[in-house]
């Protein structure tokens, strides 16, 4: 069984220490980005996601549940208490930002619509104004799985998708 120990901040990752975690009847281990490296493994995923599969110590955190580290155990309830008990020693907590207004005065977040321009003639006499907007980007550090469609020159219809899982995304459009 395994249970991730998460960032609790968006902050500077000054060590973590598992000994107590270590004691619990059951537990086996912990895992972090060290013990990845150790073994000659990558903390990367790039080439899948632009992250880590662990926050690497004397780094920041890049948000508020991001795995720091993993405990094996023998059952649920042992990686679960053992996981309450690693401490992660934080440096400077960063702002947060928490508002996706707040995102887009700082840049943070693009806006892009392809090819479709708000307030672009389409075909016709109509024109598309305004702005798509989902309740799922109050989170805005979280994919919201976003799918929206507009015509081409040819009559048929061009679909611009933001989503986890694609096949759902294209079950959907069918």
């Amino acid at each position: 069984f395994a249970v991730p120990v998460l960032a609790d901040r968006v902050a500077l990752l000054q060590g973590i220490d598992a000994s107590e975690c270590l004691e619990v009847s059951g537990v086996h281990s912990f895992i972090s980005a060290a013990d990845v490296k150790e073994v000659g493994a990558s903390n990367d995923l790039r080439t899948v996601y632009p992250g880590k599969i662990f926050a690497d110590a004397s780094e920041k955190t890049q948000h508020i549940g991001q795995f720091v580290g993993l405990v094996l155990a023998e059952s649920f309830e042992a990686a679960r208490t053992g996981a309450r008990l690693v401490h992660i020693d934080y440096g400077e907590t960063l702002e947060v930002t928490t508002t996706v207004d707040a995102a887009l005065q700082k840049g943070y977040v693009q806006e892009r619509h392809g090819p479709l321009i708000v307030g672009q003639k389409v075909t016709g006499p109509k024109t598309l104004q305004g702005k798509v907007v989902s309740t799922g980007q109050k989170h805005f550090y979280l994919e919201t799985q976003t799918t929206y469609a507009y015509p081409d020159a040819a009559g048929g219809l061009i679909f611009n998708t933001a989503c986890q899982t694609l096949d759902w995304a294209q079950t959907q459009m069918a």
